[in-house]
């Protein structure tokens, strides 16, 4: 036997090519299942880190100051924000007494910065008088959207006053429907704190998309 028929002996390849046609279907089949047994185990593990920081949000408790009336809550008093099982929870700061909007109920769910809400508002505004703009901002941003809506018509002076602590102000919207044809209503939170907030806002809007109250779920 010579050099080259040695290393032809030793090659895996050529031992590979001596499968009958039965054993390289096996073996093709192998390969397949462990593939699909891989790809199915990378699937738990990412469904399994999903449910973690879903837990992990659902337990987030958010402080805010109410700024519409809601239920048995009169509104421009502080509350506590939390999810429960079958909607947002939103509890007098001071009491026990507390409203619970339903996930089926909500049609919209978003923080945002004074600065962004001024600019949205002054995207939709067609009308241009003061009360008219007002009218606008309440809408889709409740009383904080009322009152930046009706301020954007007021003099640049006033303009530059409010620019001053616009970075630091933020808050929550939510939009609901009291009933399945009737329009949206919106209530606004103040927020004192945003760290957690983007993860309690996303679980609140999956949990209304997946009860049928959100049509879509936008990431931010």
């Amino acid at each position: 036997m010579g050099l080259l028929d040695k290393v032809k002996d030793v090659n895996p390849i050529a031992k590979l090519d001596k499968r009958t046609d039965e054993e390289k279907e096996t073996a093709a089949q192998e390969r397949a299942a462990n593939k699909e047994l891989k790809a199915e185990q990378k699937e738990e593990r990412r469904d399994a880190k999903d449910a973690q920081n879903r837990a992990k949000a659902a337990a987030i408790v958010v402080n805010a100051k109410l700024l519409d009336p809601i239920g048995s809550l009169p509104g421009n008093m502080m509350v506590v924000l939390a999810l429960d099982p079958s909607g947002l929870y939103i509890r007098d700061a001071k009491s026990n007494i507390a409203v619970i909007v339903p996930y089926t109920k909500i049609s919209f769910a978003r923080h945002y910065s004074e600065t962004e809400i001024k600019k949205e508002i002054e995207y939709q505004q067609k009308n241009k008088s003061g009360v008219g703009r007002g009218v606008a901002g309440a809408v889709l941003f409740g009383g904080v959207g009322a009152m930046i809506g009706g301020m954007s018509a007021l003099q640049p002076t006033i303009k530059k006053k409010v620019k001053k602590t616009e970075s630091t102000s933020y808050f929550f919207i939510v939009n609901y429907k009291p009933e399945p044809n009737a329009f949206a209503v919106a209530v606004s939170f103040e927020l004192s704190k945003i760290p957690a907030m983007s993860k309690f806002e996303a679980e609140l809007t999956q949990r209304a998309y997946e009860c049928g109250g959100l049509q879509t779920v936008t990431t931010l």
